[in-house]
C-alpha cells in the first residue's frame, strides 16, 4: 500500500516544485510564502488520500492492496495515475476560486474523490479467490491451481475489518 502513497505523493511534490517558478504557486496566494503554501498544495491532499486508500482496503480489501502481491510498479503506477489526476485537477482550482478555505477545502475532496475512484476500480480480494490472479481456489487445495501460488487464499471482509 506504501507504494500507492509514494506515486501519489510523487504526482503532489512535482505540482509543488512547478508551483514554486509560478508567482504565488498554483494556489495564487502571492502573499504566501513556498512553506506556507506547503501544508495546502502536498501534505493536505497525501494524508487524505493515504487515510481514503486504508479505509476502502479496510471495508473492502483489494487484490492489488494485499501486501502479500508482488506488484510493485503496479501500485506506484495506480499511486501516480491518482496523484497527477487530482494534481491536474487541483490546479484549476487555484484559477477559479479566491477564498484559500475554499482552495483548501475543495483540494481535499479532490484528493478523497481521485483516490476513491482509482481504489474503487481494483478488483476485490475474495475468500475463495487467488490474491495474485483471480482463480478460484477449491476448498480443498492451499496453493492456486492458475498460477501455484502457495497460501494466496485472498482476505475475508470480516477478517480484515476485525
Amino acid at each position: 500500500m506504501h507504494k500507492f502513497v509514494i506515486g501519489f505523493a510523487l504526482a503532489f511534490v512535482i505540482r509543488f516544485i512547478t508551483g514554486l517558478m509560478v508567482d504565488g504557486g498554483w494556489l495564487r496566494e502571492p502573499s504566501m510564502t513556498a512553506l506556507q503554501r506547503a501544508p495546502f498544495t502536498f501534505v493536505l491532499p497525501i494524508a487524505l488520500a493515504t487515510i481514503t486508500m486504508l479505509i476502502i482496503h479496510r471495508r473492502t480489501p483489494r487484490r492489488l492492496l494485499d501486501p502479500r502481491v508482488k506488484r510493485p510498479f503496479s501500485q506506484l503506477a495506480l499511486g501516480l495515475a491518482a496523484g497527477v489526476g487530482a494534481a491536474m485537477l487541483t490546479v484549476a482550482v487555484g484559477h477559479v476560486f479566491t477564498l484559500l478555505v475554499v482552495k483548501a477545502l475543495l483540494i481535499g475532496l479532490l484528493a478523497v474523490g481521485v483516490t476513491s475512484i482509482a481504489i474503487g476500480v481494483l478488483p476485490r480480494c475474495r475468500s475463495y479467490a487467488c490474491v495474485h490472479c483471480g482463480s478460484v481456489i477449491p476448498e480443498h487445495e492451499s496453493a492456486c491451481p492458475g498460477c501455484g501460488a502457495a497460501e494466496s487464499r485472498g482476505l475475508d471482509v470480516n477478517s480484515v475489518a476485525a
